[in-house]
Order: C-alpha cells, then structure tokens, then sequence
C-alpha cells in the first residue's frame, strides 16, 4: 500500500514538472516572438500614385521621358511597394534588347526597388535634363556601380506625373545631408552611407558615369535615407 502511495506520488510530481516545463517553454517561445516581431523591419509603405494631369512644365527630356518621370500609359501597372535589393544583384539582371519609348520591360520596368550602399558621386545637372544623378556602389564589391536619379519637379512629365512634391523632398533631403556633413565621398568600414529607394529603368549607354555593366538604373529616385 505504502509502496502504490510512493509511485502515485512521484508520478504526480512528474507530471507537474512536465506541465511546468512545457508552459514555461510557451511563455518563453511567446516573449521570443514578440521580441523577434518588435525587433523586425517594418514593411516599407508603398507610395500612392496621384492621378496623372494635364501636360505642363518645361521641356526637359526626351528619351523615354515618359518611363523615366512615371507619366507614361503603364504607370498604374508599377508596384510601388519597395523589393530589397542589392547593387549586385541589379547589375546582374540580363539586360533587355527592346526599349519602347511609352512601354516597360517587366518585371523590371514595373517593380520598385530598395538599395543599401555607397554614395560615391553626385551629379546635380550633367545633362539637360535637369535631373540629380547619384552614383551608388555596392557593398560587397565596389567596383559595380549603378545610377539613381532624382528628375527636376518643373520638368515636363514629371509634373504631369503629380509627384513633383516628392522629387523635391528628396532633393531637399540630399541638400541637407550634404550641408550637414553626413555624406561621405566613400564607404568607410563598409558601412552603408545612402539608401534609395526607385523605379527599376534600363538607360541606353551615353557616357555615363558610374553606369552599371548592363545600364540599370532607379529612375525615378521616390526616396532616400542616411542609415546611421
């Protein structure tokens, strides 16, 4: 009889330390992700597209203007919610053999895209257009570069396109990073000096420089950031 009451007793006990166990494991699995989902990036928000309006502004570009400054028929198709990416991985995409004035090539041509790197040369009017060229390199390898650019608010299309206000927000942003100090000529500890988010667009070759090896570019530039 005593020996039954022993073995009741200590399968009790057993049986306590298991729910123990296993409800403290709960918890800790819980408190792990809550701390994991509080510690992840938020998902960037997607920009809204304005209603595209009538033709105004100043004569700018001319060389798919339109696909360039999101005023051209397939804007609506552009998934404006940003992909992270990197500048590597962007200059390796094949490049395409046709480039329709008022078409885009997907899947490029039609996602938004989010870059971690080097700013190393700012350009504030190289062509006619008026647009701000950034050089960006890549963090694993430097030598592969790529153009973002931001377009002129005034210009022609980009006016039309009803996204004048950001352009310039992002315009106002590099000259206040630039007056404060914050933007380096080159990476330093490969820490990351710039982050552009843009339209995927595939330039033809003129000279530029700093191109990637197969003319992608972010173009246009919808915003930028100086991680810390």
């Amino acid at each position: 009889m005593r020996r039954a009451l022993l073995v009741l007793v200590f399968a009790g006990v057993v049986a306590a330390g298991a729910w123990y166990a296993v409800t403290r494991f709960r918890q800790a699995d819980s408190a792990a992700a809550t701390d994991s989902a509080a510690a992840a990036p938020r998902a960037p928000k997607a920009i809204t597209l304005p209603a595209l309006g009538e033709t105004c502004g100043a004569r700018c570009g001319v060389q798919r203007w339109p696909v360039k400054t999101l005023s051209d028929p397939s804007r609506e198709l552009v998934n404006l919610t940003p992909v992270a990416t990197t500048v590597e991985e962007l200059a390796a995409i094949p490049r395409p053999g046709r480039f329709p004035q008022l078409g885009r090539n997907a899947p490029v041509e039609l996602t938004t895209y989010e870059v971690t790197g080097c700013l190393g040369i700012i350009d504030r009017q190289p062509e006619a257009d008026g647009d701000i060229h950034l050089v960006i390199g890549g963090l694993r390898d430097r030598r592969i570069s790529l153009i973002a650019e931001v377009p002129d608010p005034g210009c022609e299309g980009v006016c039309q396109s009803g996204l004048g206000y950001l352009y310039a927000t992002v315009r106002a942003t590099l000259d206040s990073a630039l007056a404060s100090g914050r933007v380096s000529p080159e990476c330093n500890n490969d820490v990351p000096l710039i982050q552009v988010t843009g339209v995927g667009f595939f330039d033809r070759a003129h000279g530029q420089r700093g191109a990637a090896p197969n003319y992608i570019e972010l173009h246009p530039v919808l915003g930028v950031t100086f991680p810390d």
